[in-house]
């Protein structure tokens, strides 16, 4: 694995790659170079296309996060692809999401309207009005998107439920919830019920506060939601621990290739949210009364 500061340079080599071929319109917009670079934005989207509109980062300054004042706000500068490069699109508002021991930061408007290798660069406002911005890091964008998109109908697998397996060879969470486990996704497709779809393996994820508070959000936000919740581990827990991994077939299904995932799915077997690594509480509340119809 690459250490932070290794990374960190990658990072910027690559954003002054892109920044040098700006395209017309794009004269008066400014270009951070490398030694003013004060952080430079990671994507952690793995799954951007035409339509998605919510993309999530991280930022980094060399080996650690950086430190911003209180009440600073933050701004994502979208860059579309012309025939001649790039130029600048619209300002995106960026919203910090704490993740302990992350910072996520995550934009939910981006227009993505056409495939191509787009921008962006992140721009911090601090309270007193001085801003600091990242240099501009390119992104490619899908025509189509390889999970199922918001609109698609969900594919009907028969994810593991208490009818196959007992519990514990069925997640690794440490303090699971039966109720999470007693439909499979064909089940509840098929009885046309509203349902949210977590496909995360707690106990070996590598980003394992993340993982674990998608599933926990699960077990705080549906019940009462009108929405049944179902959790899906890739791998699942032989009698001796080890992982076995029983539903891959799920995820090749759902063309998943990273976790967590979220997908909340109405009635009518079509999604009407997804979420890669981090949802917010009122992003998921809100995709939850969507899928109930309240």
């Amino acid at each position: 694995m690459l250490s932070p500061s290794r990374l960190f340079a990658l990072v910027v080599a690559a954003a002054m790659g892109a920044a040098a071929c700006g395209g017309s319109g794009d004269d008066n917009v400014e270009v951070v170079r490398e030694a003013d670079a004060p952080f430079v934005p990671v994507i952690e989207s793995s799954d951007l296309a035409v339509g998605e509109g919510r993309i999530v980062l991280h930022l980094l300054d060399r080996d650690r996060p950086p430190q911003f004042a209180a009440g600073t706000r933050f701004r994502l500068r979208v860059f579309e692809p012309t025939s001649g490069g790039v130029r600048f699109r619209e300002d995106v508002p960026l919203a910090p999401l704490a993740v302990d021991p992350d910072i996520f930061y995550v934009a939910l408007e981006v227009p993505l309207d056409q495939p191509g290798t787009w921008q962006l660069a992140v721009i911090a406002e601090a309270g007193s009005g001085s801003e600091q911005t990242s240099p501009r890091l390119p992104f490619d964008v899908a025509a189509r998107s390889r999970a199922p998109a918001i609109g698609d109908a969900a594919p009907a697998s028969r994810s593991l439920t208490l009818s196959d397996s007992p519990l514990e060879l069925i997640t690794s969470d440490p303090e699971p919830d039966a109720e999470l486990y007693r439909r499979s996704i064909h089940e509840a497709l098929a009885e046309q019920e509203p349902f949210v779809v977590v496909f995360t393996t707690v106990g070996y994820c590598f980003g394992r506060s993340t993982c674990a508070r998608a599933v926990e959000q699960l077990k705080r936000l549906a019940p009462g939601s009108g929405v049944r919740a179902i959790h899906v581990e890739p791998l699942s827990v032989e009698e001796d621990g080890a992982p076995l991994p029983r539903q891959l077939e799920v995820l090749e299904e759902w063309a998943l290739k990273s976790d967590p995932w979220i997908f909340v799915v109405d009635s009518r077997g079509r999604i009407v949210a997804r979420f890669e690594l981090v949802a917010s509480d009122k992003e998921l509340s809100t995709s939850l009364r969507a899928a109930a119809g309240r």
